[in-house]
């Protein structure tokens, strides 16, 4: 049972990935936010990307004065370097 929780949760953060990175390039092509695809990215992927563009708006690299947000790619790379590989070993030690 517990593995099947720890699958769902890996699933859920590569899918998680997709949308934070769609939502990346949504921001680059400027589609509106009314459209539901883009509004549902925007959905999914804020509670992850606000508590890390919070924490950089307090630090010397962001402020209001950056024009780019580092969010998405602090939060691939969390999840990329930190969450997957801690899932994958958990779920390779309970095979």
């Amino acid at each position: 049972m517990m593995q099947l929780f720890l699958l769902a949760i890996f699933y859920f953060c590569h899918f998680l990935r997709i949308a934070i990175f769609t939502r990346a390039i949504i921001s680059w092509v400027r589609l509106s936010r009314e459209n539901v695809i883009v509004n549902f990215v925007f959905v999914i992927t804020e509670p992850v990307l606000k508590p890390i563009r919070d924490l950089l708006n307090k630090s010397p690299l962001g402020g209001e004065s950056n024009p780019v947000d580092f969010s998405p790619i602090i939060a691939l790379m969390l999840m990329s370097f930190v969450v997957l590989p801690i899932l994958t070993s958990m779920l390779q030690s309970m095979a």
